[in-house]
Parts: C-alpha cells; structure tokens; sequence
C-alpha cells in the first residue's frame, strides 16, 4: 500500500469537508499478483491442439478440472491453435514472454491471446478468452474499473473492420450456462464495451447495451445510446491507419457506472431512470441517465450480479483463408470440421493426407504452407475494481483508508 502524508491530510480534511462520506463498498478486487501462474488449455486431443476446442468452467459445470483461480468464479477458453506452437487464449503472469509486468509496475495481470483468423463456426470471430466474477447477490447499482494495455506493435486488418469484445457488466439469471447468450441465453441486461477499428472511420469504442428481458428486448431498441463512440474528439474521420489510442501499448484506466432503472408500480411501467457512464483515463466520455435496462416482463429484483474479462475477437489481421488450422483429404481442406473444396492450382503444390504421419500437428502444416506462422497478439487487464460506491480516482488495491462520497439521498446518479 503506498500511502504518504500528503495523501494522509488530503483526506483527514476531506473528512472535515464532507461529513457524509462513507467507504468504498468494494465487492470485489484483483491485482492477480498472489496467483499462481495460470493457462488453461485442453487436454486429450491431438497433439492437445485440436482446432475449435474449449477449457472451461461453468456456472452448469460438475467439477473444476482446470483449477479456476482464487476468488474468480468461471472461466471460458476456446481456440484453433494451443501450446506448444501458440499461445493459450488466456494466462495469468507477469511476463508472458514479453516482459510487460502489471499495471502498477510490479507483478502480474490477465492476459487474453486474439487468434487471427475466421474462428471454429467460420464467422470471422477468433478465440474466445473469458474470466468472470459472479457475486452471491444482485446490486441495483455497480461501478467498476479496470486497467488495460494491448501489446506494442498491434496490428488491424487492413481488408475489413475489427472489433474485439472486452469488458461485461450483467445479470446473470443462475439457470444454464454462464456464457449463453442472445435472446435464448441466459444473460441480460449486459453492458458489452467492445474495441473497433474502421477502416474508414477510425479507433473507437462500441457500447453494447442488452436489455431484460432477452427473449423480447435483447437489442435495446430505442434507448437513445449511440452504438460508437470516438477515442479523439473532432469529426468522424479520425485516426483510420493508426492504431488507436488504446492500442499503444500504454496502460489506460477504463471506468464504468451502470444502475438498473426503476419501476413506477402506481403506472405499472419501467422508468426511463437507468445510468450508464464510461471514462477513460479519468476523463468522462459517456454519460447518460435515461436509460431503459429494464422493460415489460422484468422484475424487480433484477440487478447487476456478474463481471466478464475478454471476449472473443474478429481481427484476421493477416486475411487468409488458409492460414488456418487446415489439413487436406484428397481434394478436400478439411477446415474447423468443414468440407471446402480448395482451388485446384493451390493444392497442386501443397498438398497432404490424412494418413501422413504428424497431420495434427501445427509445425507439419506449416512446413508444408498452408499455415504461415503465428498470428496471435495480446492484451492485458489488471487491477480490477468492483464496488456498489464510486471508486475514489486514485484508489489502490488493499487500500482500506480509501473513501467515496456516498450519493445524495433523493436525487438520480447524473
């Protein structure tokens, strides 16, 4: 804990200031520098690198053969390429081979693997990496802060716009599968904060709002919160070859506030009273205080219950179709359990069979070309903060002095 006596007065006359302050009710908090070293892949395939395959532990599982870390609740992992070649999609350490350390300089973070390439269902979305916290209750109210860098050098696709899904706040309904979702899953509402880049318009961010209930509202429709929002101010042509100010292998502190909204029992109607905000970097980009989280057949008792780290990705930032986990039959690409027929001039010089010795394996195809090399890159999620108050700007992990002011009684969180 760095505590000086600057920070000591700051906050004894804070106290004289403002009477009514209270601690930061925080729910729940990781700098993951106590945890073992984890990678969770899966085991008993070929080579244990069988394309489209998943680790996970689940709400609906019956034993945790993975060993979920401490104080975490589920985890999801899914992928095309596996150790020993590549990457698992998610890890805990400090280094990673890249010698990024943590956000607070010192010890170890979360770290999500994005694989390039069109993904096991052929949709273009990649691995899928996901660590969640569900709490032993609902909240009406959540803030949340996480602090998070992509590796230096990341690269887009130059051919089509990418996005990669991020960070969740949601509810959870405790039924099924923590990780279904869409209007037959389990899941809603769901605040979604995805990373795009367009290359026509630019880097920015996309709010994802999801809506209870799913099965007839899951789309938000007319919640009045636009689906992007700009990293740099100015009009809407903005940094499209670049990066992005995310993506500059700095660390960036992303807060978030979402609050139900209530429900009006003398009109038998949901108020239009929900919050979302968003700051990035301390600076506040989005703010509203309007929303509609719940609608017709919610209840009440609905609220916030579960955090998300990652997500799954559709970045093919080198766009090729065969630089994939493929293995041929005669004629045939045998591609993430699909039968496509290759070009004919393509497999007359690369070509392979399913009884040649070592088909599984990921350094055979790529002696023969049809997969180039690795194309994974990383980012990194550390000092993560859940609290039912606000989170004081410079909050420290295991800092107890800490405070937030308690909100007004009587008045709408703005």
């Amino acid at each position: 804990m760095k505590t000086n006596n600057i920070k000591i007065f700051f906050l004894s006359a804070a106290s004289f200031m403002l009477p009514n302050l209270s601690n930061a009710a925080i729910l729940f908090e990781d700098n993951f520098d106590s945890h073992a070293d984890w990678s969770p892949k899966t085991v008993g395939s070929i080579n244990d690198n069988f394309p489209g395959s998943t680790a996970s532990y689940d709400f609906n599982s019956s034993s945790d053969a993975y060993g979920t870390p401490a104080n975490w609740s589920y985890f999801r992992a899914t992928g095309i390429w596996w150790s020993p070649n590549y990457q698992e999609t998610i890890q805990i350490n400090n280094t990673a081979g890249h010698g990024i350390g943590s956000a607070d300089g010192v010890g170890k973070s979360f770290l999500v693997y994005n694989e390039a390439h069109i993904g096991s269902s052929g949709d273009g979305w990649g691995a899928d990496g996901i660590l969640s916290k569900l709490f032993p209750q609902d909240y009406p109210e959540i803030y949340a802060r996480i602090w998070l860098r992509t590796q230096s050098g990341w690269k887009w696709d130059d051919n089509d716009d990418t996005m990669i899904k991020m960070f969740r706040i949601k509810h959870f309904d405790r039924s099924g599968s923590i990780y279904l979702n869409f209007s037959g899953g389990n899941n809603a509402p769901v605040y979604l904060w995805d990373f795009k880049h367009s290359n026509t318009w630019g880097t920015r961010w996309v709010n994802t709002l999801l809506c209870d209930p799913q099965a007839t509202v899951y789309n938000c429709s007319n919640n009045g919160v636009p689906g992007d929002g700009l990293f740099v101010a100015g009009d809407m042509n903005v940094e499209p070859n670049a990066p992005g100010v995310l993506a500059d292998g700095v660390w960036h502190k992303l807060d978030f506030h979402v609050k139900m909204n209530t429900y009006n029992s003398n009109d038998s109607i949901w108020n239009s009273d929900g919050v979302y905000q968003f700051s990035y970097d301390g600076v506040m980009k989005e703010n509203y205080s309007n929303l509609q989280w719940k609608r017709t057949g919610s209840t009440e008792d609905v609220g916030w219950n579960a955090v998300d780290l990652g997500g799954n990705a559709f970045n093919n930032y080198n766009d090729t179709w065969l630089d994939n986990y493929s293995y041929l039959v005669g004629d045939t690409v045998i591609f993430n359990s699909y039968n496509w027929v290759a070009l004919q001039d393509h497999l007359s010089t690369k070509t392979g069979t399913s009884n040649r010795p070592g088909f599984g394996s990921t350094a055979y195809w790529q002696n023969t070309g049809l997969i180039s090399g690795q194309k994974e890159q990383w980012y990194a999620i550390d000092d993560v903060v859940v609290s039912t108050t606000e989170i004081p700007l410079d909050y420290e992990i295991g800092n107890s002095d800490a405070t937030a002011p308690a909100a007004p009684s009587g008045l709408n969180v703005e």
